[in-house]
């Protein structure tokens, strides 16, 4: 049975042209581990990797994904953490960096999806989630987070720190 977590809306300021940047992530959590599958706009993407787009023509396109993974995942590494209480960093392997014809999420203008997890031993009483996309390239980033606990794992309470961190306790 899989049960729903409270729903984490951030706002998040910056400084850039794109006011209507955003992304959202779903965070599973298992007994055997966690996985993390974040949609992207492709818009914002193109802010802070130009190079994405090859052909220059404003758009990005399944091939520049598939082309440009290496710079995406070196993003999403760099903005987006999964750690415990102590500070210490959970590492992350990416699964994929998919392009999205339609977003199932109802998100407008999303066009990746990037897939993460990690596997643990026991399941850790708190932990800790940050994210940073598009906050120096955007005046309003909106970021969604919902939070899914499988396998019979009770619904835990839901704490958000100062942003751009939130801990699931």
């Amino acid at each position: 049975a899989m049960l729903l977590g409270p729903v984490l809306a951030l706002s998040l300021l910056g400084t850039g042209l794109h006011a209507n940047s955003e992304s959202a992530s779903r965070i599973d959590v298992m007994r055997d581990g966690v996985r993390i599958t974040t949609h992207l706009q492709a818009l914002s993407l193109l802010e802070v990797l130009p190079d994405l787009d090859a052909d220059g023509d404003g758009l990005v396109t399944a091939g520049e994904v598939a082309a440009g993974a290496s710079g995406i995942r070196d993003y999403v590494a760099l903005h987006q953490a999964l750690s415990l209480p102590t500070g210490d960093s959970i590492p992350l392997t990416f699964v994929a960096v998919n392009w999205l014809e339609h977003d199932e999420w109802d998100m407008d203008a999303l066009g990746i999806e990037v897939v993460r997890q990690a596997t643990w031993s026991s399941i850790p009483n708190e932990l800790e989630y940050g994210m940073d996309f598009f906050f120096d390239t955007s005046p309003a980033h909106f970021e969604q987070l919902w939070v899914f606990f499988h396998d019979g794992l009770p619904t835990r309470g839901f704490l958000d720190s100062r942003a751009p961190t939130t801990t699931l306790v």
